[in-house]
């Protein structure tokens, strides 16, 4: 399934206990429209904030918000890979 980078960008927001945070975030989309897009989300050394898999819903609502994806899109937006 060929995809391409379509966004990278640093993404702020707060944690689950209310402190700033931020993560890394690629946004991959497909070339066919029958796939789904694919969102990696990575701890960065300097984040200030709590654990990643903590506030995983947290980025993913914020994800799409910040790119305003339309919800049929992002319905299937899921932690699928966290790195460090």
């Amino acid at each position: 399934m060929p995809m391409h980078l379509a966004s990278d960008y640093i993404h702020p927001y707060k944690d689950t206990g209310g402190g700033p945070s931020h993560r890394r975030i690629h946004i991959y989309l497909p070339d066919e429209d029958l796939d789904a897009p694919v969102v990696v989300c990575s701890e960065l050394p300097n984040n200030p904030g709590g654990s990643i898999t903590n506030a995983a819903e947290v980025i993913a609502a914020g994800v799409i918000r910040a790119t305003r994806d339309p919800p049929s899109k992002s319905a299937n937006l899921r932690p699928l890979e966290i790195t460090r």
